[in-house]
């Protein structure tokens, strides 16, 4: 089984520094879960990555609003490209 899990996965490698947006759970937020899952953000971010933890956790620079642990698995995090055309 774990054979063929693996060859759908793919794992992303990031650098400290690197930008990434973060995957939001309701459960995590207290103020979130009064909030319809289908208004929620999925993603919040962008946030730089401070170092990786273990084979595939990394700890990332959140705000201090958010109020979580700063530790992640990959699963939880996206690759941040940031628009060139935007002027905003």
């Amino acid at each position: 089984m774990k054979k063929w899990a693996d060859k759908k996965r793919h794992h992303t490698k990031y650098k400290v520094g690197d930008m990434v947006l973060v995957k939001l759970i309701p459960q995590q937020f207290k103020s979130l879960r009064s909030v319809h899952k289908g208004l929620m953000r999925r993603y919040e971010g962008p946030f730089p990555i401070l170092g990786k933890v273990g084979k595939v956790s990394y700890k990332v620079e959140l705000l201090p609003r958010l109020k979580i642990h700063l530790i992640f698995l990959e699963s939880y995090l996206k690759p941040y490209h940031e628009d060139k055309d935007d002027p905003s």
